[in-house]
């Protein structure tokens, strides 16, 4: 077990945030040091050594499962997962807002341990319909995996209720993971279901998330009725060979108040028909996101797969980013201006 106290980089994250709130208020504290306030427990995963048996506290005593270090965790707790020799094949769920266990903020981080530098555990469904992983929580953190969803389902779904009195997934922290779909026959990589707030998707890869009707999804919203998503960062990712990228125009819906910095949209070259590749909300839903310092690959246009919001929230700012098709920079005189048409 582990000793409870604050982190060197939660420090650093706590410090810009008392230089700039407007960083807190977009999640950077956790993209900085992607570690909870306070260390809690340790939980150890090895499914090549390890055994459900074991303590799960320590690398000779791993669990054999993700899931039951995750039947384990309590708030602020981590778990350790070791590359293994045959994928891990899990659909995992954790405990949601009203269970007597609590566990928020905890994070699943997956090692190199006894492989090579470039060597992430592999992490498939263990059902079919059924995600890798359901978080029900508030402020988990996912890194270090190379996610393949399975038939009909997106690899992780972070939830949202209607009512918020159990699931509340909000301030979920996914970062350095790859997500492919060999078999292309997922709905996606990603669902903010039901519009969690202040979730951040952060130096990730998305590749050949498609299915038979071209509407697989790499990161989107679902079951969006009754909130839009808002207050979220998506930063320094990469799309190609998928049916769409980023698409928020699920359900006329649309996001509010996010950020869209440093990501890089494959070209129609490249990655063929992509529908939709970053699309806010049809035009007609959401307002007020920012979208900054991105590559955007084929046509800078509506019909080229980029959509910007209604401007209910305010109008979106598409300043400042690279169409390689103009070979320039996005922008204009006012943000209106810098929309894709």
């Amino acid at each position: 077990m582990s000793p409870r106290g604050q982190s060197v980089a939660d420090g650093l994250a706590g410090a810009l945030n008392n230089m700039c709130p407007a960083a807190h208020y977009y999640g950077a504290g956790n993209i900085l040091s992607a570690v909870p306030p306070l260390f809690g427990n340790a939980w150890f995963v090895d499914r090549t050594s390890g055994s459900n048996s074991n303590t799960g506290t320590a690398w000779d005593q791993a669990f054999e499962t993700i899931q039951k270090a995750v039947d384990e965790a309590l708030s602020f707790d981590t778990i350790y997962v070791a590359p293994a020799i045959a994928d891990y094949s899990e659909a995992v769920v954790t405990r949601d807002a009203n269970a007597t266990r609590v566990q928020n903020y905890c994070r699943i981080i997956g090692t190199r341990r006894g492989g090579s530098f470039t060597h992430q555990p592999y992490w498939v469904s263990g059902a079919a319909a059924s995600p890798c992983l359901t978080l029900n929580a508030v402020g988990w953190t996912i890194h270090g995996f190379k996610f393949e969803p399975s038939l009909s389902a997106y690899a992780i779904v972070a939830n949202m209720q209607a009512d918020r009195a159990g699931q509340i997934a909000i301030r979920t922290l996914i970062d350095g993971c790859t997500f492919v779909d060999l078999a292309s026959t997922c709905l996606g990589g990603i669902d903010l279901r039901g519009a969690p707030w202040e979730c951040s998707v952060t130096n990730c890869v998305f590749m050949f998330i498609q299915n038979a009707g071209g509407t697989a999804i790499a990161i989107g919203s679902t079951s969006t009725g009754f909130a839009l998503a808002y207050r979220c960062l998506f930063r320094g990712n990469t799309f190609f060979d998928n049916d769409n990228c980023i698409h928020f125009g699920i359900a006329g819906r649309g996001i509010n108040g996010s950020l869209f910095i440093g990501n890089v949209f494959g070209g129609d070259s490249f990655d063929g028909a992509m529908t939709e590749k970053l699309n806010l909300g049809e035009d007609t839903a959401g307002g007020g996101n920012i979208v900054m310092g991105n590559c955007f690959g084929g046509t800078y246009s509506n019909a080229g797969g980029y959509d910007a919001s209604g401007g209910v929230g305010g109008e979106d700012d598409w300043g400042g980013n690279f169409a390689n098709v103009t070979g320039g920079l996005t922008g204009g005189s006012g943000a209106a201006a810098t929309h894709p048409a």
